[in-house]
């Protein structure tokens, strides 16, 4: 062999190194944003699973859910959302790139979770989200591309459309310093608890006393009147309640200085469970617990007794 021929072999191979180098610096893994656009453009979401639809929308600074009911937004599923799905990364090599594996990643719509986002009518993304075996990451595809990735936070559940988990489960926002009186009535007292600036006034219709402090009826009631939470929606139902609160088991109205009145009453029915109505609502009831009602049924001495020291 020649010094010529030797001289062009090495060239070649050269080359064939440097394309084979060149192939492998574009294939070099790299990480992304998996939602490429700009959030604070967003005005309406939808989400989609085999069971479940839910659609929210902004209106004016505020996400609402507009489907299937018109409610509030538990915040940290908003928060969820901007803070951990949307910047969710992945890395620029796809796991699968052949509808065959589709089924094996969950991307499909009868096994995965379908997000769009709009801004405005425009939709700017939509995506299908697979439930993944490890608990660590979920896997996801754009409509229709046939790419499948790998996202490094599992977001699966965090975008669940059971309404449920998006509902916001807060009945009513009441701080102590915002109460002005709360006027209780049960069968076995009705009586007021006035605020004052460093203690509470009992009063009924016999008797008006200062509240020890740290008294441990004022402390459960205080934490009644602050605590407004549900687990449970009971919407439509207030016709299957309807005889039970013709003989609630307590009204409770709270007063705020602001002037704003909460009015609450909760009933039992035959089965031992508690459901609450707020200010003369029909449309929607919330359960309510024992627990709850025990808070505030409670006789004069009960106020007037000194913390256990």
């Amino acid at each position: 062999m020649n010094k010529k021929n030797i001289i062009s072999i090495v060239i070649l191979l050269i080359l064939v190194a440097v394309f084979f180098m060149l192939k492998t610096k574009d294939r070099k893994e790299k990480t992304v944003n998996f939602f490429n656009f700009d959030a604070k453009a967003l005005t309406n979401i939808e989400i989609y699973s085999p069971t479940d639809t839910l659609k929210i929308k902004k209106v004016e600074d505020t996400w609402m859910i507009d489907y299937p009911i018109y409610y509030s937004i538990m915040e940290n599923k908003v928060n969820d959302l901007f803070e951990k799905v949307l910047p969710v990364i992945n890395s620029t090599l796809p796991i699968s790139d052949s509808e065959e594996y589709f089924t094996t990643f969950n991307v499909v719509d009868s096994l995965g979770i379908t997000i769009k986002f709009f801004a405005g009518n425009k939709l700017v993304d939509e995506s299908i989200i697979g439930r993944s075996k490890n608990y660590n990451y979920s896997n996801a595809r754009k409509n229709k591309s046939k790419e499948v990735y790998q996202l490094q936070t599992n977001i699966y559940n965090m975008i669940n459309p059971m309404l449920s988990s998006w509902r916001n489960n807060i009945i009513a926002k009441v701080s102590k310093d915002e109460i002005k009186q709360v006027n209780v009535q049960s069968e076995v007292n009705s009586y007021s608890l006035i605020a004052t600036d460093s203690l509470w006034i009992y009063r009924d219709a016999e008797r008006e006393f200062n509240i020890p402090k740290n008294n441990q009826a004022i402390m459960k009631a205080e934490n009644g009147m602050t605590n407004l939470r549900t687990s449970t929606f009971y919407d439509d139902k207030f016709d299957e309640w309807a005889e039970f609160f013709e003989k609630p088991i307590v009204v409770v109205d709270i007063e705020k200085f602001n002037g704003e009145v909460l009015h609450f009453v909760v009933a039992e029915n035959s089965e031992k469970k508690y459901a609450m109505q707020k200010n003369g609502d029909e449309s929607c009831l919330y359960a309510q617990t024992k627990n709850w009602v025990d808070r505030f049924i409670f006789t004069a001495d009960k106020f007037e007794e000194l913390p256990q020291k």
